[in-house]
């Protein structure tokens, strides 16, 4: 249950309001020591006491106190359900005086492409990610999948190292249907038909275990041939280090026996995690076993996982700018070590924070600042193809439904057991959804180098990225060509940024995609695209995301810890014609 209470303050002997607190009964919010603590008589005082500190931004209100009772925070980061807690989060402080920046970017070459399955996403195996009792015949969920194709599916996780295949249903049994790690054929089935209805791409996660050759492994395959069924990927083994090379060689040669040369499912890995690439040392020590063991084997993409390990709705330049960090030294042993010809580079399985995410940070609006960079910045490292951890489950999907969060749920009852289970019948998207799907709407697939600069300060803040249009996004006027577009992410917490434009077709106007909070709160679930709230239909449909033209033809308005797309018309008609 959700409250609003009011703040008033007398100004010229008349009442205004000054601001609100959000409140949220039976959760406890924000992270660290209390910037104040105090003795107060309701959650009311409690808000009233936040919003006279300067300090405040959330402040929790313990009911079964009677001594110390109101405790205040410097942040909202996080949320924990508590009896007894009454918790609110202050409004945004008014935003100070508009920062002026230029943005520049570079038309004369493309510096990468990425795939038109750039964005794309994952469904989680493990069990206490709902895995068993999702029912993924859900026409929601479909259609809400749906409207990010083309995209790749990867189904994987730390469930895949446990893994076992009772498919088909007339084989022997390779595990028990109530064990927490098996799956049956009708979850195989509706798998390959949930990837055919969302037109994605399913990459398969296999346990690594005797390079393919283990039975189950064997049977799983031969059935997906049987059945015709479209495979566009298989991965061996989930965050088990490099030392899979070996076991890759041995999968593909089981895969080529099986399949006869046509829709071949591809090699994806090895999907070490971040422990594998502590060092650029490690970076180096890793890619050069796996390749060293895979030898002659052909790897369509060279995988690995990142988590930003972010607890916070702010961010910095240098956080953000990790990413970059960890990844310039794979791309270095990857030039090094790689195969002939080279794999692509996919960022495998890409997350806020792991261990199923951070309520009320990863699953909030505040999370588009690091999940829009990433791909902004990813794209212009050689990636072609980004997998969000994870479309629903945890507090780090796109979309959100009430399966209780870290309980462990068995596998299916029997073969013909497909779930219904009421939790997963009223999918909420949340705004990483929108953020994606306005991407895939806006941004093309070649990528050019943009820069954000300024002549009286730090221009770090904000955060720019430019491709080539996209084909729905390419400006409705008249004889546009070579449209480009371009990100903006505000991460500054007070300042709005005035961002000058590069100037295309003077005679066309720009096109802009702004995305805000509603109220400037950046812990909603809830996103305004260009004023207006983006809502899904109950059958999961999505609105159309049309843009507006930009005002001001060569300048953009980018409040806090906001984001923005613009389209510039004609402004790159040889590399984005």
């Amino acid at each position: 249950m959700i409250v609003t209470f009011w703040l008033m303050s007398i100004a010229s002997s008349t009442d205004a309001i000054v601001g609100s607190c959000s409140i949220e009964n039976g959760t406890a919010i924000g992270s660290g020591s209390a910037c104040g603590i105090m003795l107060v008589k309701s959650a009311a005082d409690c808000c009233s006491e936040c919003a006279k500190n300067v300090s405040c931004r959330s402040f929790t209100y313990d009911s079964f106190r009677h001594d110390i009772n109101c405790f205040l925070k410097d942040n909202a980061d996080g949320r924990k359900p508590m009896s007894g807690r009454t918790s609110g989060i202050m409004p945004p402080a008014p935003p100070g005086p508009a920062a002026y920046m230029a943005v520049t970017i570079d038309t004369r070459k493309l510096i990468g492409r990425v795939s038109p399955m750039y964005v794309s996403f994952s469904l989680d195996t493990s069990s206490n990610r709902g895995w068993f009792v999702r029912n993924i015949t859900d026409q929601r969920l479909i259609n809400l999948a749906s409207a990010l194709s083309p995209a790749v599916l990867r189904v994987g996780g730390t469930g895949n190292n446990c893994l076992r295949y009772n498919v088909p249903s007339t084989a022997p049994k390779s595990c028990e249907d109530t064990a927490t790690c098996c799956m049956n054929q009708s979850q195989w089935d509706d798998l390959n038909a949930f990837a055919s209805a969302t037109n994605t791409s399913l990459v398969f996660g296999l346990r690594a275990s005797e390079g393919g050759n283990a039975t189950d492994i064997r049977n799983l395959l031969q059935y997906t041939v049987d059945s015709e069924y479209k495979l566009f990927g298989l991965e061996y083994g989930n965050e088990i280090g490099c030392g899979t090379g070996a076991g890759f060689s041995s999968l593909e040669a089981v895969v080529s026996k099986l399949w006869s040369g046509k829709d071949v499912p591809s090699l994806v890995g090895p999907d070490p995690s971040q422990h594998s690439f502590a060092t650029p040392n490690a970076s180096e020590a890793c890619v050069a076993q796996f390749f060293r063991d895979a030898k002659d084997s052909h790897l369509r993409a060279f995988t690995y996982h990142f988590y930003l390990q972010t607890h916070s709705q702010e961010y910095t330049a240098t956080e953000l700018d990790s990413l970059a960090r960890y990844v310039e030294p794979i791309l270095d042993a990857l030039l090094r070590n790689g195969s002939t010809p080279p794999s692509e580079l996919w960022a495998g399985e890409m997350g806020g924070h792991s261990q199923g995410g951070v309520a009320g940070v990863t699953n909030t609006f505040a999370s588009g600042q690091w999940y829009l960079d990433s791909l902004g910045l990813l794209a212009t490292l050689g990636h072609t193809v980004y997998v969000r951890q994870d479309l629903v489950g945890g507090n780090y999907g796109l979309l959100a439904d009430n399966f209780p969060f870290g309980v462990q749920r068995t596998s299916r009852a029997a073969d013909v057991d497909r779930p219904t289970s009421s939790f997963n019948n009223n999918y909420t998207v949340l705004p990483d959804f929108w953020f994606a799907l306005v991407w895939k709407y806006v941004m093309g697939e070649g990528v050019l180098r943009a820069v954000a600069t300024s002549e009286t300060g730090d221009a770090s803040f904000l955060r720019v990225y430019s491709h080539c249009a996209a084909a729905r996004a390419k400006s409705p006027h008249a004889n546009a060509s070579g449209d480009v577009a371009l990100l903006l992410i505000n991460i500054h917490t007070n300042t709005p940024v005035n961002a000058t434009l590069p100037r295309g077709d003077a005679t066309v106007p720009a096109t802009l995609w702004a995305l805000t909070p509603p109220g400037g709160n950046i812990s909603t679930t809830s996103v305004l695209l260009n004023g207006n709230a983006l809502v899904a239909g109950a059958d999961g449909s999505v609105p159309p995301l049309s843009g507006t033209d930009l005002p001001a033809p060569t300048s953009v308005l980018v409040p806090p810890q906001s984001y923005a797309f613009v389209v510039i018309p004609g402004l790159a008609p040889l590399v984005c014609g």
